[in-house]
C-alpha cells in the first residue's frame, strides 16, 4: 500500500541547499526522514507564491525552471531510491517496488502568465499539480486571506480549463469560496484540497466549510488535513493528533471515509527553525507512521486507515493522470 503525503514544500528546501551548498538534499537529508516515516508518495511543491529567501524569488519563472532541475537533478541520479511520477504507470511501478515516489506541483500560478505557455512548458518538465493561488490574490484567482467577492477572473477561467486539458490535478487549497466553487463548475476531474481542515471544528479562514467539503466529495475528491496548530485548535499549545483527528472524524461524517488524507504542510527543515507550531505527536515527516496507531485507537478498521494513509489519494491520482 502506497502512503501519501498530499502536501510537501521539500523540494524548496532541496532547491535552496543547493544553491548555497550544492549537495543533494533530497538523497542526504529527506529520503532518511520518508523511510522512517514510511511515506512512498509525495506532492512536492516546486515554487509558490509566496517564498522569497536570499534572491530566490518562486514567482519569477528562472527560479521556478531552476527549482525543477534540481528535485529533476535529484530523481535522476537516484533511481535506486525516488521515481518521478507523471502517469499512472508509475504508481504501478511504485506498488512493486522500494522506490519513493515525488508528484511535482506549483502552490499558486504568480509565476504563470495569461498566455499559459509557461503552464504547459512546467508540464513538460514534469509538473502534473497546481493550486490557483496562495492566501493573497494573483490575476487568475482570489486567495482566502482576503474579504473579497471576487473569484475566478477571466484568464483564471482559461487556467481551469487548460488545467483540464492537460490532465493536471488541481489542488483547491487557500482560495476564497467563490473562487473555490466557480472552479468546481469548470474543473472536469476529481479535485484535491492537499493541506486544509475542517472549519466546523476549528473557525479559521483556511479551513473549509461543510459545503466545500461535500462539494469536493461529490466530485469524487480527497481533502488532506493539515497539521499545523493554527489551523486544528484554538489553542496551539495543546493542539495534538487527536485534534487532528477529531477535524477527519467530521468530515467522515458529513463526506465518507473516501474523501479523506493526510497533507501536514511541515515545513520543520526550513532555516532558521520555521516558526509555525505542528501538533503534538507528528511534528515531522518522521512520524507520519504513527498516524495509523492513531486511527486505529480512535476506532478506525484496517482498511478505512489505508484509504486515509493513501488509498484515497491513489485513486485520485490513477484517476487524473494519463495513462
Amino acid at each position: 500500500m502506497i502512503t501519501v503525503n498530499s502536501h510537501s514544500d521539500y523540494a524548496i528546501q532541496a532547491y535552496r541547499e543547493r544553491l548555497l551548498r550544492n549537495r543533494d538534499a533530497l538523497k542526504e537529508d529527506y529520503l532518511p526522514q520518508l523511510k522512517q516515516g514510511g511515506v512512498r508518495l509525495e506532492v512536492i511543491q516546486v515554487a509558490c507564491d509566496f517564498f522569497t529567501f536570499q534572491g530566490l524569488d518562486l514567482n519569477d519563472p528562472s527560479h521556478v525552471i531552476a527549482s525543477f532541475d534540481s528535485i529533476l537533478v535529484s530523481i535522476q541520479d537516484n533511481p535506486e531510491d525516488f521515481l518521478l511520477v507523471t502517469r499512472n504507470s508509475h504508481i504501478d511501478e511504485l506498488e512493486s517496488s522500494d522506490k519513493i515516489g515525488f508528484l511535482l506541483s506549483i502552490e499558486g500560478a504568480a509565476s504563470i502568465d495569461e498566455r499559459l505557455s509557461l503552464l504547459r512548458t512546467y508540464f513538460r518538465l514534469g509538473l502534473r499539480s497546481m493550486a490557483l493561488t496562495h492566501n493573497p490574490r494573483n490575476i487568475f484567482a482570489e486567495g482566502c486571506v482576503e474579504n473579497r467577492t471576487t473569484g475566478l477572473s477571466r484568464v483564471g477561467k482559461n487556467l481551469v480549463g487548460e488545467i483540464n486539458r492537460l490532465s493536471l490535478l488541481l489542488d483547491l487549497s487557500h482560495v476564497n469560496e467563490r473562487c473555490f466553487f466557480e472552479t468546481l463548475d469548470i474543473y472536469q476531474k476529481p479535485p484535491i484540497v492537499s493541506h486544509s481542515n475542517a472549519r466546523a471544528v476549528h473557525d479559521h479562514f483556511r479551513n473549509l466549510t461543510d459545503e466545500q467539503i461535500k462539494a469536493v466529495a461529490q466530485k469524487n475528491g480527497v481533502i488532506g488535513l493539515n497539521f499545523m496548530s493554527l489551523f486544528t485548535h484554538k489553542d496551539i499549545k495543546q493542539a495534538s493528533v487527536e485534534h487532528i483527528i477529531d477535524h477527519l472524524d467530521h468530515m467522515v461524517s458529513i463526506a465518507g471515509i473516501d474523501h479523506v488524507g493526510f497533507g501536514p504542510d511541515f515545513t520543520d527543515y526550513f532555516p532558521p527553525p520555521d516558526n509555525q507550531v505542528y501538533v503534538k505527536g507528528s511534528e515531522n515527516i518522521t512520524k507520519f507512521s504513527a498516524l495509523r496507531n492513531a486511527l486505529s485507537n480512535r476506532g478506525y478498521g484496517v482498511q478505512d486507515i489505508d484509504k486515509i494513509m493513501g488509498k484515497n489519494f491513489v485513486r485520485v491520482f490513477r484517476e487524473v493522470l494519463e495513462p
